[in-house]
């Protein structure tokens, strides 16, 4: 009987990381095309979503923002076309990269995937 629930309430849970996983993917997919970048989505080896929590951390660039005072920064990267260029690269390096990495996670759940941490890839979305 524990095991059914249990079973139960990890069918439920998968369900509500899939719906929750695609939604995300609807959102990224929204954000890509609204920043002109290239239709191609990358491939990533399944590999990074072994170390997903690490994958999750931010960017050296957004780093700063803990540094420093956000609406200094901002103004300065505005009026900087250099660090302008970095800040706009590095957005989109890790939209990609995020885009990339719902697209194998959402695929390792349609496949019924057995290797998938539910409670990992829930922090992750």
């Amino acid at each position: 009987m524990l095991k059914k629930a249990a079973t139960q309430s990890l069918k439920a849970q998968t369900d509500k990381l899939k719906e929750r996983l695609d939604k995300k993917l609807i959102e990224a997919e929204d954000l890509v095309k609204t920043t002109g970048m290239p239709g191609g989505i990358p491939q990533p080896p399944e590999s990074v979503l072994e170390n997903l929590i690490k994958e999750c951390d931010d960017h050296t660039f957004w780093l700063n923002f803990r540094k420093a005072a956000p609406m200094l920064f901002c103004g300065m990267v505005e009026h900087n076309q250099d660090i302008k260029q970095v800040r706009d690269l590095s957005f989109m390096e890790e939209l990609l990269k995020v885009r990339s990495m719902m697209g194998l996670m959402a695929n390792k759940l349609a496949t019924g995937d057995a290797s998938i941490d539910i409670i990992e890839y829930s922090m992750a979305t």
